[in-house]
């Protein structure tokens, strides 16, 4: 199949706009569309499916296909060191990534208001970015923790940020600590 880069990108633009109307519904069918026409196990096929299933959750739309959901994952806690506890103010976004070792992709995402520290967190199938890409179908995921000002997906300069680890998955006493500034 020929990708044709206007229609790609019409499909994005058509879906983006509706998400952000609110139309979660015309969201999810322009993404789908869009989804069809990628090559499968991409980083875009996989952001698109992350698009499509927070559309359809936001919409109270119902999965296209219901997976399971498994609660074989990580969880552990959060600590940040004392020399950045006074960089963290009200309003600030805690997120819990795990990824598929040496992938860009998440598996699953925790984001969450940062509260007061040391913080709980469980990360499994129910916060999959993909239904294709499951955090209980992998042996080990690397994971780190970003407390992020504006709460974007994309790291930015001045986010505190934690050393990645790779843990196996099945853990259930994970530690990670927030020890460092994005540059």
């Amino acid at each position: 199949m020929t990708l044709d880069p206007s229609n790609l990108l019409a499909l994005w633009l058509s879906g983006t706009a509706a998400f952000n109307a609110q139309n979660y519904k015309v969201a999810v069918q322009s993404w789908e569309k869009l989804e069809k026409q990628l090559p499968p196990e991409t980083d875009e096929a996989r952001a698109i499916a992350g698009s499509i299933a927070e559309a359809r959750s936001k919409g109270g739309l119902a999965p296209a296909t219901t997976p399971a959901i498994n609660n074989r994952g990580v969880s552990g806690r959060v600590g940040i060191s004392s020399a950045l506890q006074s960089k963290v103010k009200a309003g600030d976004t805690l997120m819990v990534i795990a990824r598929k070792p040496g992938e860009r992709m998440p598996v699953a995402v925790l984001k969450t208001p940062v509260t007061t520290f040391p913080v709980s967190f469980v990360l499994n199938d129910a916060l999959a970015m993909s239904p294709n890409a499951l955090i209980s179908q992998l042996p080990e995921v690397s994971v780190e923790v970003r407390i992020s000002k504006t709460g974007m997906a994309m790291p930015e300069s001045g986010d505190l940020i934690s050393s990645a680890q790779t843990i196996k998955v099945g853990t259930t006493d994970a530690r990670l600590l927030i020890d460092q500034v994005r540059p």
